[in-house]
Order: structure tokens, then sequence, then C-alpha cells
């Protein structure tokens, strides 16, 4: 199974509640290797910067 940025958005959602999902492919030829993402959840309101991360 490969991996891909639909895969990534809907295992999020799915794993922690995200409300909000961005991910995007950061390699040159687009081959999956390195992804940026972006996550908004509930989970994440009140913890700091680092725990957020985590």
């Amino acid at each position: 199974m490969s991996v891909t940025p639909d895969l990534i958005r809907e295992k999020l959602s799915a794993e922690i509640g995200a409300i909000h999902v961005d991910v995007e492919d950061t390699t040159p030829n687009r081959c999956a290797a390195s992804f940026k993402v972006l996550v908004v959840s509930p989970q994440f309101e009140g913890k700091p910067l680092l725990q957020r991360h985590r």
C-alpha cells in the first residue's frame, strides 16, 4: 500500500478527530517520500506546543 495525501488525511481525521487537515507532498517529483501536514483538532486545545507536535 502506498502512502498518499488522501490516506494521510483520512487517517488523521479518523484517529484524532481532526476537523481540518492539509497534506502537501513536498518531494520534488511528487514521489510521496515527504509530506507537509497541517492538522487542526480539538484534542490539541490547551496543550503546550511541544505536546501538540508529539
